[in-house]
């Protein structure tokens, strides 16, 4: 799986985090972060030890279980 294989690259993890939001529920846009050490073999690529890091934008659709509790319905 894609897990597996980011794990195998990434040994110390591959951290996310959420830079800004651009729209509220149901539908979220969003911009983060993805950064790590690429410290394993990626699919036949030899390890550098150089720090990837990058931006993007996503979109989610929530569904409110609870005041506490939120699920994905899908990415749009």
């Amino acid at each position: 799986s894609s897990h597996d294989v980011f794990r195998s690259a990434f040994p110390r993890g591959f951290a996310w985090e959420v830079i800004s939001v651009h729209s509220g529920p149901p539908v979220i846009s969003y911009k983060f972060r993805h950064w790590g050490y690429f410290e394993g073999p990626f699919k036949g690529h030899k390890p550098t030890g150089e720090m990837v890091d990058f931006y993007g934008m996503g979109i989610l659709k929530v569904l409110f279980v609870s005041p506490t509790e939120i699920s994905i319905i899908s990415d749009v």
